[in-house]
């Protein structure tokens, strides 16, 4: 844990982590989330970091069917960017994410039908049928608009929403589970180094319940050198009311044979194969030009890309019109803006 942090982590917020993550997911177990070891997947600095291990760090759900969540299969979303039916355990064992087009696809479509979701879809889909069985409310469109104090102690919330606001006094506390903050750009321009920001999230993300918590004394610490940022391109909606998404290359387009990244100088400045190793080459400042040598940067392929494997979600071998495309390498680094005259397969390759 400490060579994870690199030096930025909070000892008392790591040694509550470690002390109580084995405890919350024990408790989630009592409580019938199917969690199960995910195996044939080592630490991700297995070999590198002290007190790293083959395999046995991390756990997944088994597959959950839609139709288990009743009326609420339709509003617990999916992701686009992984494929459903399929346990973390057999897309590793399958040859990855990236030899999904060699799955078995009558397995693949007996599992579509029923709606089978895993990786953190089917955690999501998991915890979303606890309460249902329960029967605990679940209310949609109902921002936390503020915290209720009373003697010194946060006593309820005020809730938004289409019938105006309201208070829910808690009777046990409030918990701000509110996630991150990658949909608010005031809070992105403050804590993240990276220009041209597209959240991947809904739009709902905007950090709200670190605001709530700091107008109550809670400090704030930011982890720099993290690794929770992922290339990716916006990927047009389809249909009158769509909204475009934000296709994360870095776990697909770049993991695969002929893509490269290449800055506005037409060069490369990471292994692509490895998304973690963009990470702080994004972040390389150029204290002369005063600018990211590496922001913007740009996403490279070729036909024999498209032949064998899927571009932003789309069927094999489809390129869609919104994709800059050209016959040489310097008719594309002219419609790209770089500011080389010429790529040249040296400064590329």
């Amino acid at each position: 844990m400490r060579h994870l942090g690199g030096g930025y982590q909070v000892d008392g917020h790591q040694d509550a982590y470690i002390d109580h993550a084995p405890r919350a997911l024990r408790r989630f177990t009592e409580l019938g989330v199917p969690f199960q070891l995910v195996r044939g997947l080592p630490d991700h600095y297995h070999g590198h970091a002290p007190g790293s291990r083959s395999e046995g760090r991390m756990v997944e759900t088994a597959l959950i069917s839609g139709e288990d969540l009743g009326e609420w299969q339709h509003k617990v979303l999916v992701s686009p960017e992984l494929p459903m039916g399929v346990t973390f355990e057999e897309a590793i064992a399958w040859g990855g994410i990236g030899n999904a087009r060699n799955f078995d696809p009558e397995l693949m479509a007996e599992r579509c039908a029923k709606d089978l979701r895993g990786f953190g879809s089917g955690l999501a889909a998991n915890l979303i049928k606890l309460l249902v069985d329960r029967n605990v409310p679940i209310e949609l469109e109902a921002p936390v608009l503020d915290l209720v104090r009373e003697g010194g102690r946060v006593s309820g919330v005020v809730l938004g929403g289409p019938g105006g606001e309201r208070r829910v006094r808690a009777r046990r506390g409030v918990v701000l589970a509110g996630g991150g903050y990658e949909s608010n750009p005031e809070l992105v321009d403050r804590f993240e180094d990276i220009t041209g920001w597209t959240s991947m999230f809904p739009d709902s993300l905007t950090g709200d319940p670190l605001l709530m918590a700091t107008e109550l004394g809670a400090g704030l610490h930011v982890i720099r050198r993290h690794m929770a940022v992922f290339l990716g391109f916006p990927v047009p909606g389809e249909g009158a009311d769509a909204k475009p998404f934000l296709r994360l290359a870095g776990i697909q387009e770049l993991s695969k044979p002929h893509t490269l990244v290449v800055n506005q100088r037409g060069a490369r400045f990471a292994d692509e194969s490895y998304f973690q190793s963009m990470l702080d080459a994004l972040r390389d400042f150029d204290v002369w030009a005063h600018t990211y040598r590496n922001q913007p940067c740009f996403l490279i392929f070729d036909g024999s890309y498209t032949e064998h494997y899927s571009f932003g979600g789309y069927e094999i071998g489809v390129v869609p019109e919104w994709v800059q495309r050209a016959d040489s390498l310097d008719e594309l680094a002219a419609a790209l803006g770089s500011t080389r005259p010429a790529w040249s397969p040296p400064s590329i390759g």
